[in-house]
């Protein structure tokens, strides 16, 4: 059955695979583009797994899911007036970098945004960037159609190994997408969720203004080379639609020409917004290009475009005609990644551009302002690059990350940094993120002084100003507001002389680069001889040792009056004028001020300071535990210390402040900490103050969660369907036993072994998956194969042995049955075959593999090489040796002995009357008459029998008579020619004419039967022979019936083949010199297996020969002899009695009486009918031990008799009874 259902399934898969080839021929056949005829039947075709499409489609045609994904293999025109409908989840795949998509008809993609349509490159085929171009979809001309562009939900994409590199080149068709002639006359354009990625080419631009209307929502441009936008034509008809706010663009290079051509004017409704405002850029290049616009821009409605620009760099070009206002305003400029090539791999040339978000050169002729924006130029990224020479850049109202004034010029490039451009103007700016505030604090031109210091005291009537400057072209310098001299930019000093005594003021009046202006004042003070108070020694900067508090200091005074001490600022005392040293005592650690004051006339001062420092005790702070970078085996942190000279100190965990340290203890524990990283800080206060933090670094680690099956070993093999395992888990919480994926139970934690039920037959996978603290897991695994008994252990389990009981050594399959190579016992028969796997070395098999001790051909339960009778018939009782009745041949006379009616006499064998006498003339105890039961012996060989009871008994059985004698036969005529005589007197009162049976006595020798090419002996036996008397001579002579002739008395004779009838006549004949010829027959048998009589006695005399119970032996058959001439003779003595007292009746009853007695003293049968019959001894049978002829009895008391003995007719009887009945199997 199960042939049969593969043989199904087969014959089904070839037929579909039949039917498959040829549709799939029957449409590349119809795909023909010059073939149109087909085409409708084509759009037709049911549904298959993909679609190769024609190059034409001239009919409105759906592309659905069913048919997906569709291939193209070239250009695909869509006709006009035809309308390309494709279904949500349809794939386009191009197949070749000629293959595009021309609309000159109507293209509706119905993506959903659970199922888009994706038009793109076949992924399966190999595409590089400069090879993986294809023509896109593209509008074209001539066109029909009204709603020429319908897209939602839909992705146009190149290869996506494609990497945008500005300027790369390209080979093949570069346009991706051009909806240039999809806004075509009286057309609708739609698009709605679009992404277009990885290609060469983008354009949008219409072809007219004189489409209907448009609506474009979410159009994201990723990894295009080259965006050409060009408004110009856009804004022309009375529409709803616009560009503003929808399109995003991502990692790609874009040309926006006339992008501000509709910001002028309210008309067409576009209220003085560009058509491309408010579009967002990453990562991006962008040329914004105003050359022209219809409506002369001025400063109420100047011409102007915003977007969000990420990571992205923009270009400003114009025009030298360009006049009015031209704005980028209103945007932000944000970085999320570095220009540089290494962090941002998108940047357009970092060597010229830089790293600006803007560049302004030629090409923007100046015109362009940037106003009302904010910059965030992180990660590396400036503001803007100018390097046009003619004209300044304004780019006022901007915040630019920063309001100082310092980094905002590190932002801008300009003539300030001799870059070869003109200068921005970024005055007024904001100074916050909010752009809430305005700053002036942003002239950029800089007049500093650096001595005197503004507000101090000069002595004398001269003083020298040192200053520097910054943008300054020109000046003027001005004391007390009168002209003093010209501003010198290649100078750093002005000298003033003349000076009167008060206050003074000195400013320089400069302008710089682009007309800038300021003014920039010193204010000083002149005084008279100034007095003099100097500290000679030590100097500035001594250190003291931390146990000095004391400190000589030499110093000079000139014009002084009078003067202090002041240590740290206190006053210590006067000054001695006179004296040129002093001992300060009481300096503290750390820093200490000392200062000389002397005071001169007009209240004029000098004062000398030198600082001395005393060293401080030194602050010292150990963490002796937890070392540094040390692991913590615990959520418990106890940290000990010391301190030394620390007068107070703060802990400090992970930054955040716990408390004092108390300094006159060791230690201070943390507790219930966090597993992880921690730092613990001791910030110490000494008496300079405060220290460097010491701090210990130390990760709290859960104690290692253990796992560890140690038995038994990955990969053992267990016979049941459960396995011990063993065990070790340390430092779990908890945990699971797995078997294949199942959780079993869980893991005790507290013991080492568990006991794991139900394995499936093969690989198991048994896990202990234990958790330990700090979100520890670890799976530990072992495969156990269970149910591996084996029982015939032939390495194939018992679960998937087929063949459970294969012999042990026997080569196998997977499935555990015997391999066809397999020969176990190495007889050269395979296993398969091999009905004896065991057959002994050097054993010759036959066929089935089965050496002579392993066969039994005939059944008989013997083996052949211990059987010697291989051809024992089915049934057949046998002996040990394996032979059947039929198969032995007891006396070796070829005849077996259950055809051998003689088995102990090996000449004879056959009893055809069942008499006991064997029919061999030649052999032991012959049967003269081997066709009459009731006869055998002929003592006088004239031909009648001895037996006085049987058929025509000779009634002088001693002397060979004639046929005419009154009292039965086989008596001489009586003398004096009456018929009768006396038998007891024969030889004295008569003999027989030998003229009348010359051969009565003559007797043929020869076997009853022999086998064709055997040499047989016959032989005329002649001692009684009447004419042998009578005749002096007489010759023999034999015809052996197969044509052939002998002569003699003893001769031999050989047959070369059975006859019909499988029998011939043996006929001697006896001529008698002077006399007749006389005649004699007998039959021979003739078979092809006869085997000639053994070699044990071969004398036929009958010695060491038993006693047969089936048919008479020699000692039998001569006794018998004997026994029935005694009784012929009492016989024939009776009768002649009886002739001479005239039939007494009391002697014939005596008579009959005597004849009773001999045959029961012989125990010999009197009729056939009452012997038994020979068969197969019923079961149970035991041979009895007695002397009765033909006689066993068995383990119930029955006698069992069988007649004639191997005739296979049984008889049985009680003990003791007379009666015999036939026993039928």
């Amino acid at each position: 059955m199960m042939i049969q259902k593969w043989q199904t399934v087969l014959m089904f898969a070839i037929c579909a695979s039949m039917l498959s080839v040829s549709w799939v021929s029957f449409l590349d056949n119809n795909a023909d583009p010059s073939n149109d005829g087909f085409q409708a039947e084509l759009e037709l075709l049911p549904p298959k797994m993909s679609t190769n499409v024609p190059t034409i489609i001239s009919f409105n045609t759906t592309w659905t899911v069913a048919n997906s994904p569709y291939y193209l293999n070239g250009p695909v025109s869509v006709q006009q007036g035809v309308r390309l409908t494709i279904d949500p989840g349809v794939q386009v795949f191009a197949n070749t970098t000629n293959s595009s998509m021309l609309v000159h008809g109507e293209l509706h993609s119905l993506g959903t945004a659970a199922n888009p349509v994706f038009f793109g490159v076949n992924p399966s085929t190999s595409w590089t960037q400069n090879s993986g171009y294809w023509g896109g979809i593209q509008g074209q001309t001539p066109s029909q159609g009204t709603d020429s562009l319908l897209m939602r939900n839909t992705t146009v994409s190149g290869p996506t190994c494609y990497w945008y590199t500005p300027g790369q080149s390209s080979t093949g068709y570069s346009n991706l997408f051009n909806f240039q002639h999809f806004f075509r006359i009286n057309g609708d354009v739609i698009v709605d969720n679009v992404t277009m990625k990885d290609g060469r080419e983008v354009r949008i631009r219409p072809e007219t203004s004189n489409f209907n209307d448009y609506s474009i929502t979410n159009l994201t441009l990723e990894n295009i080379s080259y965006i050409q936008a060009e408004a110009s034509n856009f804004g022309w008809a009375s529409s709803t639609g616009s560009w503003r706010d929808e399109v995003t663009i991502i990692r790609s290079g874009i040309y926006m020409e006339n992008t501000v051509y509709f910001s002028t004017t309210n008309s067409y409704g576009h209220n003085y917004t560009s058509l491309f405002n408010g579009w967002n850029f990453i990562e991006s290049d962008v040329i914004l290009h105003s050359s022209s616009t219809p409506w002369t821009p001025s400063t109420t409605n100047p011409a102007w475009i915003s977007g969000s620009f990420t990571d992205t760099h923009i270009r400003l070009y114009s025009s030298s005609g360009w006049s009015g206002p031209l704005l980028l305003r209103g945007s932000t400029f944000d970085a999320t990644g570095s220009p540089s090539a290494t962090a941002w791999p998108y940047s357009q040339y970092v060597s010229q551009r830089g790293t600006a978000f803007i560049t302004a050169d030629s090409s923007s002729y100046g015109k362009w302002t940037v106003e009302n924006s904010s910059f965030a130029p992180t990660n590396g990224w400036t503001g803007i690059d100018y390097t046009y020479q003619n004209n300044r850049m304004s780019a006022p109202y901007n915040w630019w990350g920063s309001s100082n004034r310092t980094i905002i010029d590190g932002l801008i490039e300009d003539i300030n940094d001799n870059n070869g451009g003109n200068w921005v103007n970024y005055c007024p700016m904001y100074d916050t993120p909010a752009m809430s505030t305005l700053s002036t604090d942003c002239t950029r031109i800089r007049v500093d002084f650096s001595n005197p210091l503004n507000g101090s005291s000069q002595v004398g009537y001269n003083l020298t100003v040192n200053y520097s400057h910054l943008m300054v072209s020109v000046g003027d310098w001005r004391l007390d507001g009168n002209w003093h001299s010209l501003f010198s930019t290649s100078a750093s000093q002005v000298t003033l002389t003349g000076l009167s005594m008060g206050w003074h003021n000195l400013c320089a009046t400069v302008s710089g680069v682009g007309n800038q202006q300021a003014t920039f004042c010193l204010s000083f003070q002149m005084t008279p001889y100034f007095p003099i108070a100097d500290i000679t020694s030590p100097a500035n900067g001594t250190v003291l040792p931390t146990t000095q508090n004391t400190q000589i200091i030499q110093y000079n005074v000139s014009n002084v009056t009078s003067g202090i001490w002041r240590l740290n600022g206190l006053n210590i005392g006067a000054v001695n004028i006179n004296a040129t040293s002093v001992q300060v005592t009481g300096l503290v650690y750390g820093n200490n001020s000392i200062c000389l004051i002397g005071y001169g006339l007009s209240n004029l001062v000098d004062t000398d300071c030198i600082w001395i420092w005393r060293t401080y005790p030194p602050v010292s702070v150990v963490i002796s535990d937890p070392l540094d970078g040390e692991s913590v085996y615990s959520q418990t942190l106890i940290v000990v210390y010391a301190t030394s000279n620390v007068t107070s100190a703060k802990w400090y965990l992970d930054g955040y402040d716990f408390g004092q340290v108390i300094l006159n203890q060791t230690s201070r524990t943390f507790p219930a900490l966090s597993w992880g990283n921690h730092t613990v800080c001791i910030s110490p206060v000494g008496l300079d103050g405060a220290h460097p933090d010491v701090c210990a670094s130390v990760t709290m680690v859960a104690p290692p969660l253990e796992v560890t099956i140690i038995s038994p070993a990955n990969g053992t093999s267990v016979l049941a369907d459960q396995v011990t395992i063993n065990y070790a888990i340390t430092n779990a919480t908890e945990g699971n036993w797995t078997l294949n994926g199942n959780s079993v139970m869980g893991v005790t934690l507290w013991s080492q072994q568990v006991v794991i039920l139900d394995l499936d037959a093969g690989s198991n996978e048994i896990c202990i998956d234990a958790f330990g603290l700090d979100s520890q897991n670890l799976l530990r695994c072992v495969t156990i194969f269970g149910q591996m008994l084996d029982s015939d252990a032939d390495g194939v389990p018992d679960y998937s042995d087929y063949c459970p009981d294969t012999p042990h050594g026997t080569l196998v399959t997977s499935d555990g049955c015997t391999d066809p190579t397999s020969d176990l016992d190495g007889d050269g028969v395979p296993d398969l075959t091999d009905l004896c796997p065991d057959t002994p070395l050097g054993a010759v098999p036959n066929a089935t593999g089965c050496g002579p001790s392993q066969r039994d051909t005939d059944g008989d339960g013997i083996n052949d090489a211990d059987d010697a009778c291989n051809g024992t018939p089915p049934g057949a009782t046998i002996d040990e040796t394996g032979c059947a009745d039929s198969q032995v041949d007891s006396d070796g006379d070829g005849v077996s002995d259950d055809s051998d009616a003689f088995p102990l006499d090996p000449t004879q064998s056959t009893d055809r009357d069942g008499d006991g006498y064997g029919d061999n003339a030649s052999g032991n105890s012959p049967d003269h008459f081997p066709d009459d039961s009731t006869q055998w012996a002929d003592f006088d060989h004239d031909g009648w029998g001895d037996n006085p009871l049987g058929n025509d008994p000779d009634n002088c059985p001693t002397i060979a008579g004639v046929f005419d004698g009154e009292f039965g036969v086989g008596c001489p005529t009586a003398s004096g020619g009456n018929g009768t005589g006396n038998q007891g007197n024969q030889t004295g009162n008569g003999t027989e004419d030998p003229t009348d049976c010359p051969i009565c006595g003559l007797y043929i020798i020869m076997p009853s039967y022999t086998d064709v090419n055997v040499t047989v002996e016959f032989e005329a036996e002649d001692q009684y022979m009447l004419g042998a008397s009578t005749y002096q001579h007489h010759n023999y002579s034999w015809d052996f019936g197969d044509g052939s002739n002998a002569n003699g008395a003893k001769v031999n004779h050989n047959y070369s083949a059975v006859p019909d009838g499988s029998r011939h006549q043996v006929t001697l004949c006896v001529e008698f010199e002077d006399g007749p010829t006389e005649c004699l027959t007998k039959f021979i048998m003739i078979t092809e297996d006869y085997v000639p009589p053994g070699t044990d006695n071969q004398n036929g005399d009958g010695s060491d020969q038993a006693t047969s119970s089936g048919g008479g032996s020699f000692l039998v058959g001569g006794f018998a002899a004997f026994a029935a001439f005694i009784l012929g003779l009492l016989l024939a003595t009776l009768a002649v009695l009886k002739i001479n007292s005239g039939n007494d009746e009391e002697e014939d009853a005596a008579a009959g009486e005597i004849s009773a007695m001999l045959a029961a003293e012989l125990d010999a049968p009197l009729l056939e009918e009452e012997l038994p019959v020979s068969s197969p001894a019923p079961t149970g049978m035991a041979e009895a031990e007695t002397e009765e002829l033909g006689s066993n009895t068995d383990d119930d008391g029955y006698e069992w008799n069988e007649n004639p003995p191997g005739s296979g007719n049984w008889y049985y009887r009680e003990t003791g009874s007379d009666e015999w009945h036939p026993w039928e199997q």
